[in-house]
């Protein structure tokens, strides 16, 4: 599993899902690996926060998830150049890709929401059109491989990716975390 970490990374998009994420392995180490995914071993967040990422964007491809923060760099298509090649390698072989947020922008600068109908926060829906995509409103939704959550929610956008991925993955991780994090976990698929 990974997290693509790009320039001005929105924290508390990366964070939240990292978080929740990193917990949930602790429960059987052997269910997952999570990685930080990015183009340059540091890379400074939307606030100046240095991350270090221990994988390059080729295991984009490689991961059984991949979940994409909302960041500066993706939203202005700042976009390492090899990059949208193999997000277009994971979506046509159909495999989960998660967006938070503005994190869809990254799959609009790689020409992958095309027709598509994805979520993003509702100030954001204008950002769309460019990519040929359709504003599904708030919420989580799923087009084929690309799920994306936007707008308003009732926990943190991370947290509901981060339980989107261990449940379609059906990994049995998850409820430790959520009473670490005093959330709940749903124990039946999340409506999309």
């Amino acid at each position: 599993m990974g997290i693509l970490v790009l320039g001005g990374v929105d924290e508390w998009d990366l964070f939240t899902a990292y978080s929740f994420l990193v917990r949930a392995s602790t429960e059987d180490p052997r269910q997952f690996e999570l990685h930080r995914i990015g183009h340059e071993d540091w890379v400074h967040s939307k606030h100046g926060d240095k991350i270090h990422t221990a994988r390059r964007v080729e295991a984009c491809i490689e991961v059984d998830a991949l979940v994409i923060p909302g960041s500066v760099d993706g939203s202005e298509g700042h976009l390492p150049p090899d990059l949208p090649g193999y997000l277009s390698q994971r979506i046509s072989g159909n495999r989960p890709t998660y967006a938070v947020c503005s994190g869809i922008h990254v799959l609009g600068w790689s020409g992958l929401l095309r027709g598509r109908t994805v979520s993003i926060h509702g100030s954001k829906s204008g950002s769309l059109a460019r990519f040929d995509a359709v504003y599904a409103g708030d919420g989580l939704h799923k087009d084929g491989p690309i799920i994306s959550i936007g707008g308003a929610h009732s926990e943190p956008k991370g947290v509901v990716v981060a339980k989107t991925v261990l449940h379609d993955l059906n990994l049995k991780s998850g409820a430790g975390a959520a009473r670490r994090l005093e959330l709940e976990m749903p124990n039946a698929a999340i409506a999309r």
